[in-house]
């Protein structure tokens, strides 16, 4: 690797200077073309232990380098002030590299630096109640991109999705695709898109997996597959959430008002205390989530990777202040968080489908202009924009 490279010629360079010791230097990609493919400041670090301008010690120091170069990987070695050695690549040496790429194919780039971690990446979680909208295609997309650069660094890597298919909002699903087939007015906060009417299957199980089949068949059509659909009922099956406020409890970070049940989220730095179970006996979203992530080490995963949209932001201290009680590395539960996504059709945003007068879904973004297209934009953009 070039980088590798220069360092290798660098350090052949200070011991020739008489340095053994090793000095913090960088080599970085520039911010513009013009620089060079490489930029390093060795000579700005160690001009001053050696009583010498950098710019004359750059000069001599590249002077040394372009010696060593006898497989010309660069094309030119040039200093700009104030004493930066910038290392342009040569059309040769990247002609070759593209070879050995093409002979490698998806091997190329692959390393083992990541060998013996298991990392369990969750991603996407979308409610299971409708189909999926261009935030959710982002996030899909992402995650995939960061689940295959870990593999590449030979961490053992598992994807998951989380069903949340218990709760008010299955309820509400259920009654919304009963009352249009009924012909009735959907329930109060009810869901009255036009897919309602597509929802197949009698029971609220066959609609989920209607819906979620749904879901599954848009993913793959982005080449992104889950090892595992996880479901909320499974923390229920198993009492997992009540064990997971118990545990909180006999640690004392809990307290009961109003018939409920909170934690004391504001002694680490919450703006209020949250609760966990309501006063009917209900949990909330959040006291799932605490068992959830609470499984998901018990599973033997060391790290664990998150990606959430920009409206979960708050949930992020709350959460790893519970994992952390709780007795999990809170510093191995990394939460990314995800911007807004808008859609433009030329120079005009889009907010509205054309087919059904409501939010454009990721399906149909994915039919105007195929998988790989939608793959890259979403892809080509930095998390935080």
């Amino acid at each position: 690797m070039a980088k590798d490279i220069i360092g290798s010629f660098l350090d052949s360079v200070l011991r020739d200077l008489g340095l053994q010791e090793k000095f913090n230097y960088k080599v970085d990609i520039p911010p513009r073309k013009e620089l060079g493919d490489f930029a390093v400041n060795a000579t700005i670090v160690i001009a001053r232990k050696l009583g010498r301008n950098p710019i004359e010690l750059a000069e001599e120091m590249a002077v040394k380098v372009r010696a060593l170069d006898n497989d010309r990987i660069f094309s030119r070695i040039e200093v700009a002030r104030p004493g930066f050695i910038n290392f342009f690549l040569a059309d040769d040496y990247l002609q070759k590299k593209l070879l050995t790429i093409l002979e490698q194919d998806n091997v190329w780039g692959q390393g083992t630096q990541g060998k013996g971690e298991r990392v369990l990446l969750e991603f996407v979680s979308a409610n299971p109640t409708g189909p999926l909208h261009v935030g959710h295609g982002r996030w899909a997309v992402v995650g995939d991109a960061i689940g295959r650069l870990l593999k590449a660094t030979g961490c053992q890597v598992d994807t998951e999705f989380y069903v949340n298919n218990i709760g008010n909002q299955v309820e509400l699903l259920d009654a919304s695709v009963r009352a249009r087939r009924e012909g009735k007015e959907i329930p109060e906060g009810g869901y009255g898109g036009s897919y309602i009417s597509e929802v197949k299957g009698d029971s609220r199980e066959e609609m989920l997996a209607f819906l979620i089949g749904q879901q599954k068949g848009t993913l793959e059509q982005l080449g992104v597959k889950f090892d595992k659909w996880f479901y909320e009922s499974e923390l229920h099956d198993k009492d997992r959430i009540r064990w997971a406020v118990q545990k909180l409890h006999d640690l004392g970070v809990t307290f009961e008002e109003a018939g409920a049940i909170w934690f004391k989220s504001q002694e680490f730095g919450d703006d209020k205390n949250r609760v966990l179970m309501r006063e009917d006996g209900r949990p909330t979203y959040f006291a799932a989530d605490i068992a959830y992530h609470l499984d998901k080490f018990e599973r033997g995963y060391g790290h664990l990777i998150d990606i959430w949209g920009t409206d979960h932001h708050g949930y992020v201290g709350r959460l790893k202040a519970a994992v952390k009680v709780l007795g999990k590395p809170a510093a191995k539960l990394e939460i990314i968080i995800g911007q807004l996504v808008t859609l433009y059709r030329g120079n005009e945003p889009v907010r509205m489908s054309i087919r059904t007068g409501e939010m454009i879904t990721l399906q149909e973004v994915i039919d105007e202009i195929g998988g790989d297209a939608t793959r890259f934009f979403f892809s080509a953009t930095d998390v935080n924009s």
